[in-house]
């Protein structure tokens, strides 16, 4: 069996109904269809502690995370997950205010920076290769979500 995997995704009304869309590649990895039971929690998004050994690769490859706290990192990486779910760009909108009421404003910055950042393709293959060396949970974690599983 498969390990289990998690995502951030918005709730769908259709009809009078809430529903859950499950990503493409998360049906292909759990090898999943139609009728098929699964076994749901819904719980709402708390930040979760990414361990240090995972985050120091984004401080070595990435110029921009040189200041950035390993906190910061994670909580950038939180918020990254969750705004990547939403796919209304009112709700976007929404999202950033939200950063600013919990985090503030400076915080906002170094989140946009950091969206920008992880853009670079070179210096993502970089981490993931440094993070895949200690974790091989993390490497199909990242492959499954950049959906190449």
């Amino acid at each position: 069996m498969k390990k289990p995997i998690s995502f951030f995704k918005p709730l769908v009304k259709i009809g009078t109904s809430l529903h859950i869309r499950v990503p493409k590649n998360a049906i292909k990895y759990l090898e999943v269809e139609e009728g098929d039971v699964v076994n749901i929690t819904i719980k709402t998004p708390e930040e979760e502690v990414v361990p240090k050994k995972f985050l120091l690769p984004y401080k070595k490859y990435i110029p921009e995370f040189k200041d950035y706290s390993l906190n910061d990192l994670n909580v950038c990486m939180f918020f990254f997950n969750i705004e990547n779910a939403l796919e209304d760009k009112d709700k976007i909108k929404d999202f950033e205010k939200m950063i600013v009421k919990q985090k503030g404003k400076t915080f906002l910055k170094k989140y946009r920076v950091f969206v920008e950042a992880i853009k670079n393709p070179e210096a993502m293959k970089k981490i993931v290769e440094d993070s895949s060396k200690v974790s091989e949970d993390f490497k199909e974690s990242m492959n499954i979500s950049m959906g190449k599983n």
